[in-house]
């Protein structure tokens, strides 16, 4: 099983799930994988206590025993956060790694246009794990859409019921379809005899992709 989840949490007060990694391409640095789009969302209050203690869970399976000690000494000194009862409602899917050949993605973007689904090519690198759902809410984390994040990988998904943060994702989510070409059924049908017999090679590892 991978950890494939991005986590930081500050204090138990305040954490950020999404997409993101540390690296230069996140910064827009990188010289080929450029422009580079990605979705990070900052959590206070409740929320933040919950992901801190599935952080600490993790580190702790993931450091030799001779370790535990330091991590147990801070757990004790933490005092629990009072937080008041909103309406908010905000949950978490715990559950991978980006399937980046064309060849994959083109074939499942296949799949979806036989019944159609409307598909856009983004110009540029779009490392976003984001959905909007009929415009009553959305989920932002780490989780892909692949068998490896849904049933290897440990991943991690805030699912937000809340119209605001929905209709301002709504809008970044118009702003990222100006910058994409639509890929049809005819273009996919038309794909030639090297990017059919790619996709028979790679679609035999896609789940490990």
């Amino acid at each position: 099983m991978g950890h494939c989840f991005r986590i930081v949490t500050i204090d138990q007060k305040v954490a950020y799930i999404g997409g993101m990694n540390i690296g230069k391409q996140y910064a827009n640095m990188d010289k080929k994988k450029n422009p580079w789009r990605d979705t990070q969302i900052r959590l206070e209050g409740a929320s933040a206590s919950v992901l801190n203690t599935y952080f600490l869970k993790e580190w702790l399976c993931s450091i030799k025993r001779s370790g535990w000690q330091d991590t147990i000494s801070y757990l004790r000194k933490l005092e629990p956060e009072q937080y008041e009862t909103t309406s908010d409602l905000c949950q978490f899917i715990v559950g991978g790694v980006d399937t980046n050949k064309e060849a994959v993605k083109n074939y499942y973007s296949g799949q979806l246009l036989e019944y159609g689904t409307k598909v856009y090519k983004y110009h540029g690198y779009i490392h976003a794990k984001t959905m909007i759902i009929d415009d009553e809410l959305c989920c932002v984390g780490s989780v892909n859409m692949d068998m490896r994040s849904l049933m290897v990988d440990d991943e991690v998904c805030g699912v937000f019921y809340e119209n605001q943060l929905v209709e301002r994702y709504n809008q970044i989510y118009d702003k990222d379809i100006t910058d994409t070409t639509p890929y049809t059924w005819e273009e996919f049908q038309k794909r030639g005899i090297k990017e059919r017999f790619m996709e028979s090679i790679f679609f035999l590892f896609a789940s490990l992709m």
